[in-house]
């Protein structure tokens, strides 16, 4: 179940791009197992779960996972309209995913600034091309960078193929979730507080053990 379109639903709306709230997110590794055990999900095999992604892509989602290198715990489908985790990028907050490293690359020359790329967006980072006012009117989508996320989602819905994927460099996430842990302590000052109050809790133990 898609807790952010399933939310919706409760909310009386539906996806814009009409993605499922059911059968569309993925768990993996102790995760799954976590939800399965407990009725939340239901296992399913790697070619039924290929399929999904393959249906996510028609959909033009945008796959979202942890903010992790190794063993991430899901992968989730992503629409502008319904996901929590890309609205967070919409109101800026464009570190909250993490960016795959590529962004989007428009050829001018054979853009004709249909407006589908932008629609398809999940993160407004295609618009319209803005122009000085001694340049002349070009009818063309230009791509915002620092938004960009890289997943492509876009692509298949241009007409002229005028859409590409770039190598970029981004910071790389952390490799695991204990890494991840350590980051997001950091940057909310309570990193030695945490690490103090660990230290604690083991003289405590040690001195009742003695």
């Amino acid at each position: 179940m898609c807790y952010c379109r399933h939310k919706k639903e409760h909310l009386g709306g539906t996806c814009a791009k009409k993605a499922p709230a059911k059968e569309i997110c993925i768990s993996l590794g102790t995760a799954a197992k976590f939800m399965v055990r407990r009725g939340f999900a239901e296992e399913r095999s790697v070619d039924e779960l290929q399929a999904i992604l393959e249906q996510a892509r028609e959909l033009n989602l945008t796959h979202i996972t942890d903010n992790i290198r190794y063993k991430p715990s899901f992968i989730c489908n992503c629409c502008s309209c319904c996901c929590e985790l890309l609205g967070g990028v919409m109101q800026g907050f464009p570190n909250g995913v993490a960016k795959a490293p590529f962004s989007m690359k428009i050829n001018e020359e054979s853009c004709i600034g249909c407006g589908l790329c932008w629609k398809n967006c999940n993160v407004g980072a295609i618009g319209p091309l803005e122009l000085t006012l001694d340049e002349e009117e070009k009818n063309v989508a230009a791509v915002a960078a620092d938004k960009c996320l890289g997943c492509g989602a876009c692509i298949s819905t241009c007409p002229t193929e005028s859409l590409s994927l770039v190598p970029v460099s981004r910071p790389e996430p952390p490799a695991r979730k204990r890494e991840l842990f350590v980051e997001i302590l950091k940057e909310k000052k309570r990193y030695t507080p945490f690490v103090v109050e660990h230290i604690k809790k083991t003289i405590t133990r040690k001195i009742g053990l003695g």
